[in-house]
């Protein structure tokens, strides 16, 4: 049985009992089950999945943060995380095409477009839970 916590610097956002999880690194996703190998990993903007004990799956998003694996204890701590129900899914399309708008019209060595480009991540994030 694994154990994960996930923090975001307002709260503790997640601490539960799972046996599976799937996370968003720089190298891809990583699949986490019991007794893998320690780990510390980046992590990105995207869809961290997990399986608990009773079987049930489920998924919330998470921005940029690291990741620990230690003796089948997870830690993910993060800029953000949100469920499906806390995203309000048409203002998120909004922002998206926003930014998107934003991004084409700045300079791509530019602090701006490093900022605008994190936050469409993030953005992008939350859209891949609509249904």
């Amino acid at each position: 049985m694994l154990h994960i916590n996930v923090v975001t610097p307002d709260k503790v956002f997640l601490q539960e009992d799972c046996i599976s999880l799937i996370v968003p690194t720089l190298r891809g996703e990583i699949q986490i089950l019991s007794a893998h190998a320690n780990l510390l990993s980046q992590v990105i903007p995207g869809i961290i999945k997990l399986a608990n004990a009773a079987g049930e799956e489920k998924q919330f998003m998470v921005g940029e943060g690291f990741l620990e694996v230690l003796n089948n204890n997870i830690e993910v701590i993060c800029d953000i995380a949100r469920l499906k129900s806390e995203i309000d899914f048409a203002q998120e399309h909004q922002l998206f095409d926003s930014l998107s708008e934003e991004l084409q019209n700045i300079d791509k060595d530019s602090q701006d477009f490093k900022r605008i480009s994190g936050a469409l991540q993030k953005s992008l994030a939350s859209l891949k839970l609509e249904d």
